[in-house]
């Protein structure tokens, strides 16, 4: 885990301003579903999920150095956003489920994106690397 995080502040710290608006959907998402009922939580995650799946995808185009075409994006934000929502669904009563559904498929979007594979190839993809370690 900690190589993970100094090879993020190492990939941030040399590209501060592109990365800088990643955090944005995050900053906006939290407060407005600080202190509310569980289910109004659920809703503002399932709400900002296009947009948390944005900032994934911007987050593997830097780090890959490369700009995928239009398909690769519209593949990896559509399947981004579905991987998401039944994470979003379970964060609140059961967050261990939530990560390892995260673990197992939440690498749709690097794949759909430095792969620039179809929708069914690309969750195989991320399920087959998921199930990897």
């Amino acid at each position: 885990m900690g190589q993970v995080v100094a090879e993020a502040l190492k990939l941030y710290g040399t590209r501060f301003w592109s990365c800088l608006a990643l955090g944005l959907p995050v900053a906006i998402a939290d407060p407005l579903a600080f202190d509310r009922p569980l289910a109004q939580r659920i809703a503002v995650l399932v709400a900002f999920s296009p947009l948390f799946t944005l900032a994934y995808a911007e987050a593997c185009t830097i780090e890959g150095q490369v700009r995928p075409p239009r398909r690769a994006w519209v593949v990896a934000i559509g399947l981004g956003t579905l991987v998401f929502i039944p994470a979003a669904a379970t964060l609140g009563w059961f967050v261990l489920l939530a990560i390892a559904w995260l673990g197992l498929v939440g690498w749709v979007v690097p794949v759909a994106l430095h792969e620039s594979l179809g929708p069914v190839a690309a969750v195989r993809r991320a399920v087959e690397l998921g199930r990897a370690d």
